[in-house]
């Protein structure tokens, strides 16, 4: 019996994940400790990283879901983007740009829901 409530548990776990879960590709795979390695040395591969970040949260406010206001208009230069997945991989190493990108479009549609 319990075999089969860890196999039902462990089922669900993993559909849940993979419901929520996106797949990125090209420089979205890169890990947050590579993006902080390369970012201040302004390297080519540091700029094709910020090009894929900075074109994937431009992406996302292009094919939103609703009309409602758009979320760059608050932060648009490459510079303020940047510097906030500068922060965010700091802070999360692990993780990758894909994710990091991700989180930043969720803080700018929070953002935007609360300005007027």
């Amino acid at each position: 019996m319990r075999a089969v409530v860890l196999g039902v548990a462990i089922l669900l776990v993993s559909v849940t994940a993979k419901a929520q879960y996106r797949v990125v590709v090209g420089q979205g795979t890169s890990s947050c400790s590579e993006w902080t390695q390369e970012s201040p040395r302004r390297t080519a591969r540091a700029n094709s990283m910020a090009n894929w970040a900075i074109g994937f949260v431009a992406g996302a406010n292009v094919f939103q879901e609703d009309d409602r206001k758009d979320f760059l208009s608050e932060l648009t230069t490459p510079q303020a983007l940047s510097g906030w997945i500068d922060k965010y991989c700091k802070e999360n190493p692990l993780d990758v740009l894909g994710t990091a990108a991700s989180k930043l479009v969720l803080e700018l549609r929070a953002r935007r829901e609360k300005s007027p």
